[in-house]
């Protein structure tokens, strides 16, 4: 299940170069991967929504004075699909690809016109599931995979920390979601090295705090980290096809994202326990493996990821080196 961060930033990305477009890309390796990914009407839902906020936004405090706005003005726009809309009027190296105006902004991925009507869901749909070769389930495809009390029970959990209810719903049933959706493929009864196979693939983090209960009842935890999901690709043999077919633009990937380095203390760790795995059965070292798979994808405190200051200087010059190779765009 893709989360609706993911999908806002992934559009956000519109008028990257195609190199920097880091979410975009992620999402079109997966596919091409194999990676089932799913559109949930929430999460479509979420996307609208956003989308709506900053039309709101930019009519009643952007348009009138659109005109002045600087780049360490526009940076502190709440709304990412405005920040985005406003680099892309200030990058004078985009010339004709510049978004005329906010609406032609919007139009790239559904009407302006009718972005305030039912008729944006349909066109916010169609494009993503064209764009990203996403899948499709309704808000009552999730309802078969949940205990509904169980449903009710999180989203009042996270009405505290959620704007509104409705989000701490969308929230708690696609958690949930992803435990029904383990049970119903069996994922329980198959053990292989790659652990589960169904994930909500978000940033989301906020809403741990109140799954603890549930994740000890499962025993295992159902976000993956887009993080790991690139890194993934970077390394696995399944996703050779995937590397060559994005080749022009994955070491740009390739460079920021693997720049990233486990602390000299856990790899130790890591490698402690390699070490012991040697030492068991196949059977015994597959359900290790297992284990490890599930704790690395859903690694909250990220730190196989973790960037570093020096790190960030490395990446920020890696970007301008390579742009000044290419001279196609300014700095994102």
């Amino acid at each position: 299940f893709v989360g609706s961060d993911q999908i806002v930033r992934a559009l956000s990305e519109r008028y990257l170069s195609e190199a920097d477009r880091m979410t975009q890309n992620t999402i079109l390796m997966a596919a091409r991967t194999g990676a089932k990914l799913i559109l949930t009407e929430p999460v479509l839902e979420e996307v609208v929504s956003h989308l709506r906020a900053c039309d709101n936004e930019h009519h009643g405090h952007i348009n009138a004075i659109e005109h002045r706005f600087e780049y360490d003005f526009a940076r502190e726009v709440p709304h990412i699909m405005l920040r985005a809309y406003l680099y892309a009027r200030l990058n004078p190296n985009l010339g004709k690809q510049q978004p005329k105006n906010w609406p032609a902004f919007v139009n790239q991925f559904c009407s302006h016109a009718t972005l305030h009507s039912s008729i944006a869901f349909d066109d916010v749909r169609q494009y993503l599931q064209t764009k990203f070769g996403l899948a499709y389930e309704s808000a009552d495809d999730l309802a078969r995979l949940v205990d509904e009390e169980q449903v009710v029970d999180l989203t009042k959990k996270l009405a505290g920390v959620k704007h509104t209810e409705k989000l701490a719903h969308n929230d708690a049933l696609l958690a949930l979601a992803v435990y029904g959706r383990r049970k119903r493929r069996g994922e329980t009864s198959r053990v292989t090295e790659f652990g589960w196979g169904t994930w909500w693939l978000t940033s989301e983090a906020r809403i741990m705090e109140f799954t603890k209960d549930i994740v000890r009842e499962h025993g295992a935890r159902y976000i993956m980290r887009p993080d790991f999901l690139l890194n993934f690709m970077t390394l696995a043999p399944s996703a050779h096809e995937a590397r060559r077919a994005f080749a022009s633009v994955f070491p740009s990937m390739l460079g920021i994202s693997l720049a990233k380095r486990l602390k000299p203390a856990d790899f130790t760790k890591i490698m402690d326990r390699v070490a012991e795995a040697e030492q068991f059965d196949e059977a015994r070292r597959t359900v290790e493996m297992a284990k490890l798979s599930n704790q690395l994808k859903g690694d909250i405190a990220r730190q196989y990821t973790t960037l570093g200051s020096t790190r960030k200087e490395a990446a920020v010059d890696a970007i301008a080196a390579r742009e000044a190779e290419t001279d196609e765009h300014a700095p994102a």
